[in-house]
């Protein structure tokens, strides 16, 4: 399983255009970290749920952007996915 590319991430997006490639670059990047600070798995044999974390964070701070609301809104999926990623071999 390879790693997300810029264009797999635009296309989750359904981005066309190229004026948000530097952003979605560091969406890319910030999800490597997310995951890696959550769950100390760093991304180098990224697995589909690796990659399927990495599509739901990059695709809320993508639309929430210019949220100033200030509140933390969870995630369901996302922390299953994250749980998943941190116990993979043990029995949870």
């Amino acid at each position: 399983m390879a790693i997300l590319s810029l264009d797999d991430v635009k296309l989750y997006l359904r981005v066309d255009s190229d004026e948000e490639d530097n952003f979605i670059s560091d969406l890319i990047e910030y999800s490597k970290e997310e995951i890696k600070n959550s769950t100390g798995d760093d991304g180098i044999n990224p697995s589909y749920t690796y990659r399927m974390a990495q599509l739901l964070i990059i695709s809320d701070r993508f639309e929430n952007r210019g949220n100033n609301e200030g509140e933390f809104k969870p995630n369901n999926a996302l922390s299953c996915l994250l749980a998943k990623l941190k116990y993979k071999g043990e029995q949870l």
